[in-house]
């Protein structure tokens, strides 16, 4: 009997254990080596590598933002560089629910909520692009509240500053009109990036969109 005890409780104490660790954050140097390899990433091949690469980081610490945030990232930058419309499918669905963790969440920075908005907005900017004269009139509200509430968390946020500036011109091209603030936004984000510390596991990701 005693020694079915024992056992019990050694098994008990190693699921405790392993419970605990998946719900650290992701090792530093794992995540910079998958961020490097993203940012390097040119191909579509090295991209999927990339997004792989988060994808098995964040299986086994689940509640660690950065690879939950890069592995969504990813998947939409894919969804924009693949044209089969099944592939595109599987890949915005994979981001949505990427996004959808994000956003349940909790201890995270009102920097990283800044970013997680962002990528909010980027996701229904990318459903939108497929087909803007239905999509836009349904998904527009929500390109435009993600960031807004991006900016409000962090004026000084690149990403949500240029992504709102090139949303914002793309509505003016739709109404027939010039957005007068585009390229001062645009110069303002691209300061503000070029000051971003490139080696760290923070986003400092940057897009042109045409």
């Amino acid at each position: 009997m005693k020694k079915f005890v024992c056992i019990y409780l050694s098994a008990l104490i190693h699921a405790v254990a392993l419970t605990a660790y998946a719900q650290e954050d992701a090792p530093a140097q794992q995540l910079l080596t998958a961020v490097t390899a993203l940012d390097n990433a040119r191909s579509i091949e090295e991209l999927q590598e990339a997004c792989n690469l988060f994808q098995r980081i964040h299986a086994v610490y689940p509640n660690d933002w950065a690879s939950c945030y890069y592995q969504a990232y990813s998947n939409i930058s894919l969804f924009f560089r693949n044209n089969a419309p099944d592939v595109k499918q599987k890949l915005i669905e994979e981001a949505e629910a990427n996004i959808n963790e994000l956003k349940r969440m909790k201890n995270v920075s009102k920097e990283v909520r800044s970013e997680i908005s962002t990528l909010n907005g980027y996701y229904y900017y990318a459903i939108m692009s497929v087909d803007p004269q239905r999509n836009g009139p349904r998904y527009a509200s929500h390109v435009s509240s993600s960031y807004a509430e991006a900016l409000k968390l962090n004026p000084q946020n690149p990403r949500a500053i240029l992504l709102n500036a090139y949303f914002q011109r793309s509505l003016s091209a739709f109404m027939g009109e010039t957005s007068a603030s585009f390229e001062s936004d645009k110069a303002k984000a691209k300061a503000l990036y070029e000051q971003e510390d490139k080696t760290q596991v923070m986003p400092h990701w940057w897009v042109e969109i045409k």
